[in-house]
C-alpha cells in the first residue's frame, strides 16, 4: 500500500516535468491506477484531488482534471461526485469549466469569472521588458495571436491585462524570471525539445486570466472565450484516445543505396507501382484516399507522401505533378463540433471550391485536412498539419467522425465507411526542426464510394506520390531538400462525358 502512495507522488511530480511526453505518460498512468479496484483507486483519487489543491497556476491545476478525462474513457463509473474537484480548485479557469463539463455535463459548476483574474492594472502600469521579450519563446506564438484578435475585435487592451496578469503572477510566486533554460547546450544544429517550463505555465496561466478578464468586461463572449482557452490544453480529449499502431507491413522498407548513387528514390517509385496495381489485394474492399510517413534509411531520411485524386482531361498536354500534389496537399476542410475532443460532422465542400486545372488535366483531391482546434502538444507529431479526413462529396449524407482506440472512424449516417490510423517509429522528446517527425498515418475509404464518384463524374481515379530527400553531408551543415514526383492510374485520354 506504501508502495503505491509513493509511485502515485512520482506521477504527481511528473505531471509538472519539462517533457511533454512524460507529462503524457504520467497522466495515463494515474487514470491506469485510478481505474483499479478498492483501496489503489481511492488513494489515487484523493492525491490528485490533493494536488490540485496545491496547484497555484490555472494551466497546472488542469493537468491533474485531465488525468480524470482519461479514466472518464474508460471508467465513467469511477469518477469522483460533481462537485468535488470544484472544491479543491484554487485556481478555475475557462479551460477547467471546459474539461469538468466534459466530464459532469451540465452539472459543472460554472466559476464567477470575476474571480479568475487580477482585476484592473494601475494607471501607471508598464508592462515588464522581460514578459514582452520571451512571450514568444515560452509560449508557442499562436497565444499573443489569439490576445492580438482579442484585442483588435474588443478594443481592449489584452497585451497590457496579459503583462499586468504575469506581473501579479510573478510577484505572488516569487519567482525570478530567467530565460537561461531556454539555452540547452550539447545540442546538433536544428535539434529542437518541445518542453514546458514553470515560466512557460505563468504565461499560460495568465493568459487564461486575461480571457476571464475580457469576459467580464462584457466585450468577449464566453462562446469565444472558450474557444481560445482550449489553447492552454495540452492533449485533444479524442486524439488521445486513439492509440498509435504498428508500421503497416505494405508501407515502403527500402534497402540502403549500395554506393554513392542514391537509389532510395528508385526503389520507392518501384513499390509505389507495385502497391498501385496490387491495391484490390491489398487493401481488400478499401481504398488508399491518402498516406505520409517518414523512411529512414541510412544516411538519409525520406518522407512518402501519397494523395488520392480524380482527374479529368480536356486536351494532350499532362498536368504538372508538383502542382497537383501541392494542391491536393493544401486543401483544408472544417467541422462543426468546437470542444476539447476530436469528433464532429464535416462542413459540405462544393467540388468547384477545391478543384484545380493544370494544363489540360482538372484535378479534384479526394481528401482534406482536418485540423483539431488547438495543438495537443502531448501528442505533437499528430498537431503540426492536422488529420486527413475523406472529402464531404463523396457521399450524399454528411459525413461525421469520431475516435475510437483503434482508429478515427468516419460515418456516412451511420455506416462506417473509412478509417484514419497512425503509427510512431522511435518519437521521442527531440526531434531535427528540418526533419520529418518518425511518424506515418493512412486514410482508407470503402472502395464503392470512389467507383460510384468516378463514374457520376466521369473522370479517373489516381495517386500522385512524393517523395523528399533530406540529406546533408557534415552535422554542422543545414539539410538540402529534393523532391521527386509520380503519378499512378492517371490516363491522357479523353473520357465520354
Amino acid at each position: 500500500m506504501g508502495e503505491s502512495v509513493n509511485n502515485v507522488d512520482v506521477l504527481l511530480s511528473r505531471l509538472t516535468w519539462p517533457s511533454v511526453l512524460v507529462r503524457e505518460r504520467a497522466a495515463v498512468a494515474l487514470a491506469d491506477l485510478m481505474s483499479q479496484e478498492g483501496i489503489v483507486c481511492e488513494q489515487t483519487q484523493d492525491a490528485i484531488m490533493t494536488w490540485i489543491g496545491q496547484q497555484n497556476l490555472e494551466s497546472a491545476a488542469i493537468l491533474g482534471i485531465i488525468a480524470f478525462c482519461r479514466l472518464a474513457d474508460h471508467h465513467r463509473n469511477k469518477l469522483p461526485e460533481p462537485g468535488i474537484i470544484n472544491r479543491e480548485l484554487r485556481r478555475p479557469s475557462l479551460l477547467s469549466f471546459e474539461l469538468l463539463r466534459f466530464l459532469y455535463g451540465d452539472h459543472a459548476l460554472k466559476p464567477d469569472w470575476t474571480q479568475c483574474h487580477s482585476g484592473e492594472p494601475t494607471p501607471n502600469f508598464e508592462p515588464p521588458e522581460f514578459f514582452e521579450k520571451f512571450r514568444n519563446n515560452f509560449l508557442p506564438p499562436i497565444y499573443s495571436t489569439w490576445i492580438n484578435e482579442v484585442q483588435d475585435r474588443t478594443l481592449l487592451p489584452m497585451f497590457r491585462q496579459w503583462a499586468f496578469e504575469w506581473t501579479q503572477l510573478v510577484s505572488s510566486l516569487g519567482c525570478k524570471p530567467s530565460a537561461q533554460v531556454l539555452d540547452f547546450g550539447g545540442r546538433s544544429p536544428g535539434l529542437r525539445m518541445l518542453v514546458d517550463f514553470p515560466l512557460s505555465e505563468v504565461y499560460r496561466s495568465t493568459y487564461l486570466r486575461s480571457l476571464a478578464w475580457a469576459v467580464t468586461k462584457g466585450r468577449l463572449p464566453e462562446d469565444t472565450a472558450f474557444y481560445l482557452a482550449r489553447e492552454a490544453c495540452p492533449i485533444d480529449l479524442g486524439l488521445w484516445r486513439v492509440q498509435p499502431g504498428s508500421k503497416p507491413p505494405w508501407w515502403p522498407s527500402p534497402m540502403p543505396s549500395p554506393g554513392t548513387i542514391d537509389t532510395v528514390p528508385a526503389q520507392l517509385s518501384t513499390t509505389l507501382s507495385d502497391l498501385w496495381d496490387k491495391k484490390s489485394e491489398v487493401f481488400e474492399e478499401n481504398t488508399l484516399l491518402a498516406a505520409s510517413g517518414s523512411v529512414q534509411c541510412g544516411a538519409n531520411t525520406y518522407k512518402l507522401s501519397i494523395r488520392a485524386m480524380f482527374q479529368a482531361v480536356t486536351g494532350p498536354v499532362a498536368g504538372d505533378p508538383a502542382e497537383i500534389m501541392k494542391a491536393c496537399d493544401d486543401v483544408q476542410g472544417s467541422y462543426t463540433s468546437q470542444d476539447v475532443y476530436f469528433a464532429g460532422v464535416l462542413n459540405p465542400i462544393k467540388p468547384t471550391e477545391i478543384s484545380l486545372v493544370s494544363h489540360d488535366w482538372s484535378i479534384l483531391p479526394a481528401s482534406v485536412y482536418v485540423r483539431p482546434h488547438f495543438f495537443p502538444r502531448w501528442q505533437y507529431w499528430r498537431g503540426y498539419r492536422g488529420i486527413q479526413l475523406p472529402a464531404p462529396f463523396l457521399t450524399s449524407e454528411k459525413l461525421s467522425f469520431r475516435c475510437e482506440p483503434d482508429s478515427i472512424r468516419i460515418f456516412e449516417g451511420t455506416t462506417q465507411i473509412g478509417t484514419w490510423q497512425d503509427w510512431t517509429d522511435g518519437v521521442t522528446e527531440e526531434f531535427v526542426n528540418d526533419l520529418p517527425h518518425p511518424h506515418g498515418w493512412a486514410l482508407l475509404v470503402h472502395s464503392d464510394l470512389v467507383d460510384e464518384f468516378s463514374r457520376l463524374s466521369h473522370s479517373t481515379f489516381g495517386w500522385i506520390c512524393e517523395v523528399k530527400v533530406f540529406h546533408r553531408e557534415h552535422e554542422h551543415e543545414d539539410f538540402r531538400e529534393f523532391s521527386t514526383h509520380q503519378l499512378y492510374g492517371t490516363t491522357n485520354l479523353i473520357l465520354p462525358s
